[in-house]
């Protein structure tokens, strides 16, 4: 139910990993995780446009998860997962339920990859 993209660069990997925090920064996006060493970034941004006919259900959001990394030929390769998730309050706790990517979230995901691999 989401997208994977790979893409290659030319830039170093900590190169890459600056660029893809920043963009994803201007697209909207609040950092959930990060390890800088192994150059991984996960960050989320909610969608409010998104309304489900449920009592239960709270919210929409979609996620980036991205792992940037050296690969043999010497250049960088980028790893972008993109997902959607609406978000319920149920007895139990919040529960996620992973959608379909939305179409939004994969064209930040492509716009992340053309603007981070050049």
């Amino acid at each position: 139910m989401y997208t994977v993209s790979s893409v290659q660069s030319t830039a170093t990997p900590d190169v890459v990993l600056e660029c893809v925090q920043g963009k994803l920064k201007d697209l909207g996006y609040e950092r959930l995780r990060h390890d800088a060493t192994e150059r991984w970034y996960v960050a989320r941004r909610f969608d409010y446009s998104v309304h489900v006919s449920s009592t239960t259900f709270r919210r929409a959001y979609d996620l980036m998860d991205i792992k940037v990394h050296p690969d043999a030929g010497g250049s960088t390769s980028m790893e972008i997962k993109a997902q959607t998730f609406h978000q319920y309050e149920l007895p139990r706790g919040q529960t996620d339920q992973e959608q379909s990517a939305s179409a939004r979230v994969r064209a930040d995901a492509a716009t992340l990859a053309e603007a981070c691999t050049q």
